[in-house]
């Protein structure tokens, strides 16, 4: 599931015919989702009965092979990702003779919130089950997944984890473009 939404809403105040403020405010707010289809099932961990596992997570255990052609199985992530962004931006412009200034700022707030998820990971490979005084080129991945032989494990203590922080950015800016004849304009500014 993804969503954007954007909003502007801006004030032009004409003070003068050559002073001018506009005045803008905007959100924005952005969804970034991935649920795994078919992997959360609360209670594999008991089921698979591996000393630990009870504090992983409810995501299917990803099933990876060591070195073989074998596709990795599970290993799917859960996420959820929000960002509502706060903006305000307010410039002046002010035209006199042959300058015409520019002052403004911008305002930028992004609150964030993460919800993320790990599964387990368990790695098969093929000297679990390989001859000892030929590793590496004898034995099956598969069978020591079979036999219940992994070579490693890896139980994410993040599961459920949610996490928020907040982006905060000020920038501002004044400008000068001054006419120095019909066909030369500098413009000055930071």
């Amino acid at each position: 599931l993804n969503a954007y939404d954007q909003s502007r809403l801006t004030y032009d105040w004409l003070i003068k015919p050559t002073l001018v403020n506009e005045l803008t405010l905007g959100y924005n707010r952005d969804v970034f989702s991935h649920y795994p289809t078919g992997s959360y099932d609360p209670g594999w961990q008991r089921a698979i009965g591996v000393a630990g596992y009870g504090t992983g997570s409810n995501l299917f255990p990803g099933l990876l092979w060591a070195a073989s052609d074998y596709q990795t199985m599970g290993n799917q992530q859960y996420w959820d990702n929000i960002v509502n962004s706060y903006i305000l931006v307010d410039g002046l412009s002010w035209s006199k003779g042959r300058h015409n200034i520019k002052v403004g700022f911008e305002q930028d707030n992004s609150l964030t919130t993460q919800k993320k998820d790990w599964p387990v990971d368990m790695t098969f490979n093929r000297n679990s089950t390989g001859l000892p005084t030929v590793l590496g080129t004898t034995g099956e991945e598969a069978a020591s997944f079979d036999l219940g032989l992994m070579q490693t494990s890896i139980v994410q203590q993040l599961a459920g984890t949610n996490a928020g922080y907040v982006y905060r950015n000020f920038m501002e800016y004044v400008r000068d473009d001054f006419k120095v004849s019909s066909r030369l304009t500098l413009n000055f500014g930071f």
